[in-house]
């Protein structure tokens, strides 16, 4: 579950900088089509057809290609047709990187050894710390929606990369200014928030709205990460909280103060999660 990007790695040990990170990823995104985009230019579903299937995503947790024959909108040859010519036309970040030439290829094949070594002992670290906390459930099923939703909607992994708990997340308070928050209310009440820096709130509208990064205003993107905040909350409501419950979620709400939450609630527990795009937190409140 725990990962460090490994563009992000490279990017932390200054062997790229920030715009050619972003350059490559938007390079990789073009060379990397997803089953939707690839249907429709294939003339298998029309805009409007994908748009639909885009929005059911948002309420299940299925994937694109299992939702269109479930709809009918495609059959199982269309898609596996689709599946290899995905796998086909797939290029890997790093030979990208050393196509745009930001990086030497010996370079890479040594940096990725590297990444690799430090992810198994990043991902061991904190499993250990998350087995030992009693919200253990909570906070794997949480991190495992982001996770997934993050890729879903927005077009880039997230993971999971480390536990940060109340007072420890002041720390971070400099850096993760916006925070969009939901309550909700059930026989244990709870609020989730998401916290992380101007730039990839920018960055979460452009890729949700489908806007140039250049048009998007910091309202835009408040109002697209309280969107995203929304989805990832339904999930978790419905994952969490037994039938035997009922729960009510409230509107998302903003704030430039992280630690406000440290100030207000009992328990705070702190997912940091990394993307391409940059790390930010999801946050459990109680």
């Amino acid at each position: 579950m725990a990962t460090k990007f490994f563009g992000q790695y490279l990017l932390e040990k200054s062997l790229i900088n920030k715009d050619q990170l972003l350059s490559a990823l938007n390079e990789q995104r073009r060379l990397n089509p997803k089953i939707g985009e690839l249907a429709v230019i294939e003339g298998y579903l029309d805009d409007a057809q994908a748009k639909k299937i885009n929005q059911r995503q948002k309420a299940e947790d299925a994937r694109f290609g299992d939702l269109a024959l479930n709809m009918k909108f495609m059959t199982e040859e269309q898609l596996n047709t689709l599946i290899d010519k995905q796998a086909g036309i797939r290029k890997f970040f790093g030979e990208i990187l050393v196509d745009l030439g930001y990086i030497e290829r010996e370079i890479l094949v040594n940096e990725l050894n590297t990444h690799k070594q430090e992810q198994k002992e990043l991902e061991h670290n904190s499993q250990l710390k998350i087995a030992e906390h009693p919200d253990a459930r909570c906070i794997n099923l949480l991190a495992d929606i982001v996770g997934k939703l993050f890729t879903r909607t927005l077009g880039v992994p997230a993971t999971f990369c480390g536990l940060t708990l109340s007072e420890d997340l002041k720390i971070s308070a400099s850096r993760f200014t916006h925070l969009s928050s939901i309550s909700i209310e059930s026989n244990i009440d709870t609020t989730l928030s998401i916290a992380c820096g101007n730039g990839l709130m920018h960055e979460v509208a452009s890729r949700l709205i489908q806007m140039d990064l250049s048009e998007v205003d910091d309202e835009l993107a408040w109002d697209a990460t309280g969107e995203l905040l929304n989805i990832i909350t339904g999930y978790y409501a419905k994952d969490s909280i037994s039938e035997a419950y009922s729960y009510k979620a409230k509107p998302p709400v903003f704030s430039n103060k992280l630690e406000s939450l440290t100030e207000i609630y009992q328990t705070v527990i702190g997912l940091r999660m990394d993307s391409e795009l940059g790390d930010f937190y999801v946050i459990i409140s109680r």
